[in-house]
């Protein structure tokens, strides 16, 4: 691999006599004293790739809990364990507002670990720690609630809510108001189930579809596909110690998931490969938005937004804003530089890469 080599950046600087800035003394009448262009150091250009995330505004040394997302508002949701609330952000990002404080009574919190949204956007909370789900207004007026043991993912689908309870291994699907609808029955192959995903509808099973669920647990290492209508557990992903939350994603070439562990945030291959990590102490959550940017929970850390996916997986390849042994320079409005890609990357004159110009190989040995 090419060495990724800082950039001087040098400006110049008129002295009189010479370079070192001394003075000479001229005695013929007919010489004048030269002026000379010295050049001093301003700055150090050096390798800026882009970043892989950016952190949502989150209080420090809070932990969080879960992620969802209401569609129909374009808010971002993040439990707050700390806090015993759900922060509620736009969809760019900026943080709007936190809903819910620690109690027992109704709009009250308890270690939520995980939210989402109804489709008129009511906010639909896991409440773990008092047993319960609960169904908010955005003001965080309570609307609805009832007990679950120890409930912990929770994913709306179309206008149904479904939640995991840890206590009795099963998922639950009940309608706004708290009616049970449907029973998955996850005894047979999990130990602590957590996080859950909604994965698509298995086709012309049922009125409304039956759901495909991605049910994540941790003490197993493992995520499970289960769908309601059904008490057949399949086995999706195994070997990820710790696993507590999984979404799957797609590219044009494969299917991969998204798991949050205790390490951090892996893209991981169906075939259990895992092909990219985001470290992190205590990931326990992750999800996929609409508009297809990854959000995560990241423990003490707080939220991450990652908003190119595809760079984080290929970014070993992506030389993009890496000075791969510079070689050459020019400047006029913008700063070219060619380096051993081959190509030249354009840079603003305030030192930031802002294009590549590839060259290929036309053939005898020439480029174009």
């Amino acid at each position: 691999m090419r060495a990724r080599v800082p950039l001087a950046v040098l400006v110049p600087a008129v002295v009189a006599g010479g370079l070192g800035g001394s003075t000479a003394v001229v005695h013929a009448t007919a010489m004048r004293q030269a002026a000379a262009i010295a050049y001093a150091h301003a700055e150090t250009w050096a390798s800026q790739p882009p970043p892989l995330f950016a952190p949502l505004d989150w209080p420090a040394g809070h932990v969080a809990g879960g992620v969802g997302f209401d569609a129909a508002g374009g808010r971002v949701l993040v439990t707050d364990l700390t806090d015993h609330a759900v922060r509620v952000y736009a969809a760019d990002g900026a943080f709007v507002t936190a809903v819910g404080r620690r109690g027992f009574g109704p709009g009250q919190l308890n270690a939520p670990r995980d939210a989402d949204a109804l489709p008129g956007g009511d906010l639909v909370v896991s409440d773990t720690d008092n047993h319960r789900v609960q169904v908010l207004r955005a003001d965080g007026s309570p609307v609805a609630s009832w007990p679950v043991n120890v409930p912990q993912g929770i994913a709306v689908v179309r206008d149904w809510i479904y939640v995991v309870s840890r206590g009795d291994r099963k998922v639950y699907a009940f309608t706004s108001t708290g009616v049970l609808q449907r029973t998955l029955d996850l005894a047979s192959r999990a130990t602590a189930p957590e996080g859950l995903a909604y994965r698509g509808d298995v086709a012309g099973a049922a009125t409304p579809p039956y759901a495909a669920l991605a049910v994540s647990d941790p003490v197993a290492g493992a995520v499970l596909g289960a769908r309601d209508g059904s008490n057949q557990v399949v086995p999706l992903l195994g070997g990820v110690a710790g696993v507590r939350a999984a979404a799957p994603w797609s590219d044009p070439a494969a299917q991969l998931w998204l798991a949050a562990a205790g390490a951090g945030v892996a893209v991981i291959r169906a075939s259990g490969e895992v092909i990219a990590t985001l470290p992190f102490d205590g990931a326990s959550d992750v999800a996929v938005a609409p508009d297809g940017r990854v959000f995560a929970a990241v423990g003490a850390a707080g939220a991450i937004v990652v908003p190119d996916l595809p760079y984080v997986i290929g970014k070993d390849a992506d030389t993009f804003g890496r000075l791969l042994g510079p070689r050459r320079i020019a400047a006029g409005d913008a700063v070219a530089i060619a380096d051993g890609a081959p190509r030249l990357q354009l840079w603003s004159r305030a030192g930031r890469p802002e294009r590549d110009v590839r060259f290929v190989l036309a053939g005898a040995g020439t480029w174009r």
